[in-house]
């Protein structure tokens, strides 16, 4: 051997991997865990919101149709009344028409049950006094909407 070389044995010429890569496939796996379960969790809580806003909406519509209910009551009895004291039905139809039988209930700041009634005059003691000829949303403003994107808060 000339200069010092010594020739290469099969054995240097392999690359040892099992050093570390135990430990860096443990580091990966635990990252992934860690990344999954923040993904997770920030789509729970966007779930979570988005569930509330629905509930929120629900009731409020439900609050709505419960006070429509109410108002109906009250219109059903001032056409009772006018039934009552009404001689026949273009008499009974004349006075309906004079009292107030659109309903509009705020139910978000956007939207709004309206309910139409229309008088119709009963022919027997079991028939109704109005027929709802309208139950429904209606948008009763438009909502400003903010397409600005805040790129650093």
């Amino acid at each position: 051997m000339k200069g010092g070389l010594k020739p290469m044995s099969a054995k240097t010429n392999r690359v040892n991997l099992n050093l570390g890569t135990s430990s860096l496939l443990l580091i990966f796996v635990v990252l992934s865990l860690v990344s999954f379960a923040v993904l997770s969790l920030s789509s729970a809580l966007a779930d979570k919101k988005l569930t509330d806003k629905s509930v929120e909406k629900n009731v409020a519509y439900y609050e709505a149709c419960n006070e429509a209910h109410e108002r109906l009551s009250k219109i059903d009895k001032e056409f009772m009344d006018i039934y009552a004291s009404s001689h026949d039905e273009a008499s009974y139809i004349e006075k309906c028409l004079s009292v107030d039988s659109e309903i509009l209930i705020p139910v978000t700041d956007y939207q709004g049950l309206e309910v139409i009634v229309e008088p119709t005059y009963p022919v027997s003691d079991s028939d109704n006094f109005f027929k709802i000829s309208s139950w429904k949303l209606v948008y009763i403003s438009q909502p400003e909407i903010d397409f600005s994107v805040d790129v650093v808060k």
